[in-house]
């Protein structure tokens, strides 16, 4: 199985190795942008395993095309923290194998999920985020462990942010951070070249994208 998410696929590899049952994917389309028409507001894309469960599930998060609208600053976060609430309410889920990959502007909405988790139970039981926007974003304390893989040339949600997020981050060891050397953001699309002008910053597909894909895999291990 393979999902698409605007120009994003989920590869079918990660599908396999994770034995993924259940998915829910929250769309995180944001208008306004430059260069990117108006959307209409987009609906979560389900896959339902057969059989009746319970099922380990991923929550998918994907990036937008900017960080936060000036008229809703929280509203993707928000939105993010509420789908993920929804997973613990379906009778086909197991709630103690609930998985959060966020890439971008989603990997913050997941890191934020985690850090206000204390206002709420947390709803997902391990998460993983790819170049996330950590700028203002207060230490984790969690019990949860979470995965950071990081672009160090990355100019548009700089990793050394994300690094001082981790470092700070309670219980030590929670937290993994992984910084790919002259990797940018959106380092793991391949369809981009290997450098481009996006904005006020630059994005490209670097080769170690394969190794981030690898070390995700390995954090999660198969499921049981």
């Amino acid at each position: 199985m393979t999902a698409t998410i605007g120009t994003r696929s989920i590869p079918d590899r990660l599908v396999r190795r994770l034995c993924i049952t259940a998915l829910i994917v929250v769309p995180l389309t944001l208008s306004g942008s430059p260069g990117v028409a108006q959307q209409p507001e987009a609906k979560p894309r389900i896959f339902r395993p057969d059989g009746p469960g319970p099922h380990p599930a991923v929550l998918f998060v994907p990036g937008c095309d900017g960080f936060a609208p000036p008229m809703a600053p929280r509203l993707y976060e928000r939105r993010a923290i509420v789908e993920a609430a929804w997973l613990t309410t379906q009778a086909s889920v197991d709630r103690t194998r609930i998985t959060a990959i966020g890439w971008s502007y989603g990997g913050r909405a997941v890191l934020v999920a985690l850090a206000e988790h204390g206002r709420g139970p947390l709803p997902f039981t391990r998460a993983a985020v790819f170049y996330p926007d950590c700028r203002a974003l207060e230490p984790l304390k969690i019990t949860v462990p979470v995965l950071m893989l990081l672009g160090a040339e990355d100019d548009m949600t700089p990793s050394r942010l994300c690094e001082d997020v981790s470092r700070r981050s309670t219980p030590p060891g929670m937290v993994t951070t992984v910084v790919y050397p002259g990797a940018r953001h959106a380092f793991d699309v391949p369809e981009l070249p290997a450098k481009m002008r996006y904005g006020l910053a630059t994005i490209g597909h670097h080769p170690q994208a394969a190794a981030a894909w690898e070390e995700q895999q390995r954090f999660l291990g198969p499921v049981k």
